[in-house]
């Protein structure tokens, strides 16, 4: 995860998430993992407390709604849902930091617990929250840090079903960039990645997509990320 704001969890915390399913201690990251072997199951209903419990610390409740999402949770991705709809004033926001740029990655670890809860989504039935929880963090992806967090979790059938956001997020992050608005990350390395998605199941679109960020002159590392995408525009 990123550089926590704050050290010290609390002890509902410390027991569902710092603790592995042996009793020992453990990382968030790792209790997390773990835990779709079915582990998931004995702690999510304490998990599903935590988040809701307004007295609580903002990062216990940040981890418990990445727990949730990581566990295929319908009330975890709502929590997203819920959070990308007004993310300025989320609880949660500033808990973590992203160590390279410095700025807020609570989304951008969102994303990666959505990704990699696929297989357990599709076992529990909440595949279609999932999908909206991902189609919620891409209406953010012109504002706000995910490097490449969002697209390394968007498996083929889960671009097919979001290209519309996806090409939606696209249209956005340029707009913003030909607006020459000074950006604390690096957004057209944002951008790269999310038209390499799309290039999975829509070339074209993605050639065209790839044309229009070289032409606002973005960073080499853009570049590289667009890979042959940016010699065949």
């Amino acid at each position: 995860m990123g550089t926590p704001s704050r050290d010290t969890p609390g002890p509902v915390a410390r027991r569902l998430f710092f603790t592995d399913f042996q009793g020992n201690p453990a990382e968030p990251e790792d209790v997390f993992i773990d835990g779709l072997d079915g582990g998931w199951a004995e702690r999510e209903p304490d998990a599903i407390t935590l988040l809701r419990d307004s007295s609580a610390y903002p990062y216990d409740r940040f981890l418990a709604c990445t727990a949730l999402c990581a566990w295929g949770s319908a009330v975890g991705y709502q929590a997203v849902i819920d959070a990308a709809a007004n993310p300025d004033y989320v609880v949660w926001r500033e808990q973590s930091a992203d160590r390279r740029f410095g700025v807020d990655d609570t989304f951008a670890l969102l994303a990666e617990d959505i990704g990699r809860s696929k297989n357990t989504a599709r076992q529990r039935g909440t595949n279609n929250e999932r999908l909206a929880a991902q189609a919620a963090l891409l209406r953010l992806t012109d504002r706000y840090f995910f490097d490449r967090r969002l697209t390394q979790g968007m498996f083929e059938p889960d671009v097919r079903a979001l290209a519309t956001a996806l090409a939606a997020a696209i249209d956005a992050g340029i707009t913003r960039l030909r607006t020459g608005e000074p950006v604390s990350f690096d957004l057209p390395t944002q951008i790269a990645g999310l038209i390499g998605a799309l290039a999975r199941v829509d070339l074209t679109g993605a050639r065209r997509d790839a044309s229009a960020l070289l032409a606002t002159g973005p960073n080499d590392r853009a570049v590289r990320e667009l890979g042959d995408l940016a010699t065949s525009t």
